[in-house]
């Protein structure tokens, strides 16, 4: 009866082993890519993320500057402060979120998107004088004072700001549409002589948890291009979300 019971225990724990076995593999293997190639001269991995806890989830959350992106911020202030000596004038900025970073559209579905040359480009910050933008990592975080701010509906702000850093300076004018209040989702519309009629999508960085993310990686030996999303219809996406 002993000897029965002892191989019964020990057929339970390998059946227990081998079914945890299996799961570890069915969760690797549950990764879906949307590019997956290698080859003799590159290779491309692009798949969506579910992971909170991911480096790249992480990496594109994380509005801390490093010491390369805190260099070039101090930078853009001290050339703020040569064109606008004086105080920048401080504007209640009510409820508008502060970090805000770009989402994007694949399959009728919005995923947060790790770049293969720069998770930054996008992301925007929005405090009582300023509107710092990043356009990229290289480029780092630059900040354009804030001329007027303005609540013209439950779900809308317009902000104008000075470009005083392109040639010639650009005032340039942002209406933030919020279209989704449980995610605060919004449409980001720019109106700028330099660069015309522009709109994108972002979501407040402490929402950021409730989307996928999308990314794209090299192995190393050459440069890839980025992740091609959906185009969307922003203005039906507008006039559907009123």
């Amino acid at each position: 009866m002993l000897k029965a019971l002892f191989y019964l225990s020990v057929f339970c724990l390998l059946f227990l082993i081998a079914c945890s076995g299996n799961k570890k593999n069915t969760q690797k293997n549950d990764t879906v890519f949307l590019v997956n190639v290698s080859n003799k001269d590159w290779g491309q991995k692009t798949f969506i993320e579910k992971n909170r806890n991911a480096a790249e989830y992480k990496s594109l959350l994380n509005f801390k500057f490093d010491s390369n992106l805190t260099a070039a911020f101090i930078e853009s202030t001290r050339d703020l402060k040569q064109h606008y000596p004086s105080s920048l004038k401080k504007f209640n900025i009510g409820n508008i979120p502060r970090e805000w970073v770009p989402i994007h559209q694949y399959k009728n579905k919005y995923y947060l998107y790790s770049a293969a040359e720069s998770d930054l480009e996008g992301r925007l910050i929005v405090t009582d004088t300023t509107l710092i933008r990043q356009w990229g990592y290289d480029d780092g975080p630059i900040a354009q004072p804030l001329l007027s701010v303005k609540k013209t509906a439950k779900n809308t702000w317009l902000l104008k700001t000075d470009a005083y850093y392109q040639s010639p300076p650009n005032a340039e004018t942002l209406i933030i549409h919020t279209i989704d209040r449980s995610t605060n989702l919004a449409v980001w519309e720019e109106f700028s002589k330099l660069r015309g009629h522009n709109y994108w999508l972002c979501v407040p960085r402490d929402n950021a948890d409730k989307f996928d993310m999308i990314v794209n990686r090299s192995d190393g030996r050459s440069k890839i291009g980025e992740f091609i999303f959906d185009k969307i219809d922003y203005q039906k996406l507008l006039i559907t979300n009123r």
